[in-house]
């Protein structure tokens, strides 16, 4: 588990969401906080399904939506909540795991 004193996961994924120009926040040693686009293998899955703490060693720590005009949510990471292709992930976790994740999870670019 990762603590840092005066920081929860909320703080963290705010701090995250602010660092333009960048997708990966440094938490201490090799840990980071990463915002990763949900690709297909996770559409339609809640996160219980999914279970990317025990497949890929990764906490989701806060989920964003983007509605109708555009405008992000933020959703609550609850076990029985369904992400959608397109959400965007504030996921906690060893570089290495997020790495992983995001190749095998995570929407692809067209290339």
């Amino acid at each position: 588990d990762i603590h840092m004193p005066g920081m929860d996961g909320l703080t963290l994924a705010e701090r995250l969401r602010e660092n333009v120009g960048g997708d990966r926040q440094q938490l201490c040693d090799d840990h980071q906080l990463a915002q990763i686009r949900g690709g297909q293998p996770l559409h339609n899955k809640t996160l219980a399904e999914a279970a990317l703490r025990e497949r890929y060693h990764v906490n989701v720590v806060l989920l964003t939506r983007s509605g109708p005009k555009g405008e992000a949510a933020a959703i609550e990471p609850t076990p029985e909540r369904a992400m959608l292709r397109g959400d965007m992930l504030f996921v906690a976790g060893r570089r290495e795991s997020l790495n992983r994740f995001e190749r095998e999870c995570g929407e692809q670019s067209a290339t």
